[in-house]
């Protein structure tokens, strides 16, 4: 009864917060179609037994029921978590992160192509079906982690300084879901900042000729993303009394200087002079894992992170500072990025059973549901979940997509047909694609999901050049429900 009245609950509160239509019946057709959509989204939970379940998912689990600052990551998804669940089941939180996603794709194609009101659910439909299928769209959707969060904040960037004709209900719900998806992830912060500050650039350098982004959206983007970086501390401060984004960005840098081998060249030359580095002594037999091997890192065998903070800032401060090292650490993060870029597998869903973070916070936080999650298949009950399958038509996708771009932005018969806004949609997305590889392998490494949870988008926004060339061809858009050319 609880999954149902919140899902009752949303959808008259969606229906108010977004007057999309004039007349009631266009508007509650649209719902609908967004309302299905977002079952559609979660295919892969409903397949699976229980929502998808990550190692991480566990910690978030914890630190929002128990309303506690992690050391390592943003307290906003767990938050997320604990509200949406109700106390009652993880069933609501990816319901929630469904319909984001169907209203996004629903939103993008309201706003960016002509399609007739009646067509419009048709297709969006049709597209989260063909994203399921051939995409990790609904995976990601499926998982109790924040990487969904990822794409809905290029959608709402998308929607926020592209889309000629928001109403007030449609901003403020954007606004507050671009605050939201944002603040779910430390990485999503860093994200959103790079994309404002190439949107500024943009716009001093070519902008003002071209209109193609008011400066008046350029600067709500910032508002929103001073919010977000606000808030985010805000919240830590209420769970522990520290204004702070995260406490392990000295760790999670060190650890990626050694990943790279810039930590081994720095250590082999400078152990050899006069620094008393308590680290020293351990430069040749420092584990593949400095942060998470307890047993043999040098920062765990020292005191730990927090004992050798100020020594641990003077390695990371010395290496950014001296060319030798800062040349490679560039060289290794273009490098680490272009294999970011092009990676597009789901990634894994590890067995997580009784000992694992996940198997005891469910119990602990959502006991009732323990039975489904032992029994779903990720579990391995009958047979595990695998994404062999799933991740070969991925790169059938992926690939097709990147061939369907570039016919859409150079071949000259069917170029001239696209508009400037439209070209400028397909350019952010690849701007946006890009930022996500570089910062996700520059402070972590290489991981499939990374860019499997955005490379979605990309399939998804080709619909519309393609409805737009089709708008040029009179004897087919009334047939593919197009409006006007």
């Amino acid at each position: 009864m609880g999954l149902i009245r919140s899902i009752i609950v949303f959808v008259l509160t969606s229906i108010n917060l977004f007057d999309m239509e004039q007349h009631q019946y266009p508007r509650l057709k649209a719902w609908a179609s967004i309302l299905i959509g977002s079952f559609v989204m979660m295919f892969y939970a409903f397949h699976n037994g229980f929502p998808l379940m990550y190692p991480d998912s566990g910690a978030y689990i914890y630190m929002g029921m128990e309303f506690e600052m992690p050391w390592d990551r943003s307290l906003v998804y767990g938050w997320f978590v604990r509200h949406i669940s109700l106390h009652e089941t993880l069933w609501l939180p990816v319901f929630v992160q469904g319909w984001m996603v169907s209203l996004g794709v629903y939103q993008i194609l309201k706003h960016f192509t002509s399609l007739k009101n009646s067509y419009l659910p048709i297709y969006h439909l049709g597209i989260l079906m063909g994203l399921t299928v051939l995409t990790s769209a609904s995976a990601f959707t499926s998982f109790i982690m924040p990487d969904i969060f990822t794409p809905i904040a290029f959608i709402c960037w998308m929607l926020l300084l592209f889309a000629p004709s928001l109403n007030l209900g449609e901003r403020i719900g954007l606004s507050l879901i671009f605050i939201l998806s944002h603040a779910t992830h430390n990485s999503h912060l860093l994200i959103g900042l790079s994309l404002l500050l190439a949107v500024g650039f943009y716009y001093v350098v070519w902008g003002r000729k071209t209109q193609l982004i008011p400066l008046k959206r350029i600067l709500w983007g910032l508002g929103l993303m001073a919010a977000v970086w606000l808030s985010v501390p805000s919240l830590h401060y209420l769970a522990s009394d520290k204004f702070a984004l995260s406490e392990a960005s000295t760790p999670f840098t060190l650890t990626h200087l050694l990943e790279i081998g810039v930590l081994e060249a720095y250590l082999d030359d400078t152990c050899r002079g006069e620094k008393p580095y308590k680290i020293c002594p351990y430069k040749d037999r420092i584990p593949p894992s400095l942060l998470w091997d307890l047993e043999r890192s040098p920062a765990y065998l020292t005191g730990g992170w927090e004992a050798n903070e100020e020594e641990y800032q003077t390695i990371i401060r010395e290496i950014f500072t001296t060319p030798k090292y800062l040349k490679v650490y560039l060289y290794k993060s273009l490098s680490f990025g272009i294999r970011q870029f092009f990676t597009f597998d789901t990634g894994d869903a590890p067995v997580s059973k009784k000992g694992s973070s996940p198997y005891g916070n469910v119990e602990k936080y959502f006991h009732e549901e323990l039975r489904e999650y032992s029994y779903a298949l990720q579990q391995g009950r009958n047979y595990s979940l695998r994404w062999d399958k799933l991740n070969n038509r991925i790169q059938i996708t992926m690939w097709v997509s990147f061939a369907l771009l570039i016919v859409a932005l150079f071949h000259p018969k069917i170029s001239g047909h696209i508009s400037p806004r439209t070209r400028g949609i397909l350019l952010f997305l690849l701007l946006a694609l890009l930022i996500n590889a570089v910062i996700c392998s520059t402070f972590s490494q290489v991981v499939p999901r990374y860019q499997s949870r955005v490379a979605w988008l990309l399939p998804m926004l080709l619909m519309v050049p393609f409805l737009e060339w089709i708008g040029q061809k009179e004897k087919w858009k009334e047939w593919w429900g197009v409006e006007k050319s």
